[in-house]
């Protein structure tokens, strides 16, 4: 394999991962780095990683229904939302950080 071909194959890896990456709304200059540099693998990890929440409205905020997973735009300062997909209706406690297991078990007991 020449320095050609084997240029050409992480380029076109890059290109792929930035592709995957602007689908999952991840930053396509860093997709691409990624993938033109680790070729393959890097493709790989881009596919892999969940996708980022869409940009919200102003005053507004993205969520993820902890129920199906569906993505829902709130109004900022609410405290509970209706999921638009289950209608399961769940609280906004903690938006930035990682949900304790023993809040999310009391929460969905039923």
């Amino acid at each position: 394999m020449t320095f050609g071909t084997f240029l050409t194959l992480w380029l076109i890896c890059g290109g792929v991962a930035a592709v995957i990456g602007q689908k999952k709304n991840f930053n396509v200059a860093h997709s691409f780095l990624l993938g033109a540099v680790l070729g393959p693998f890097g493709v790989f990890i881009v596919a892999v990683q969940r996708a980022n929440l869409p940009t919200p409205p102003p005053g507004m905020r993205a969520l993820r229904c902890p129920k199906c997973n569906a993505v829902q735009n709130i109004p900022e300062g609410q405290p509970t939302f209706e999921c638009w997909q289950c209608k399961q209706v769940s609280n906004v406690t903690k938006p930035d950080g990682p949900e304790d297991a023993r809040e999310w078990l009391n929460r969905n007991k039923k």
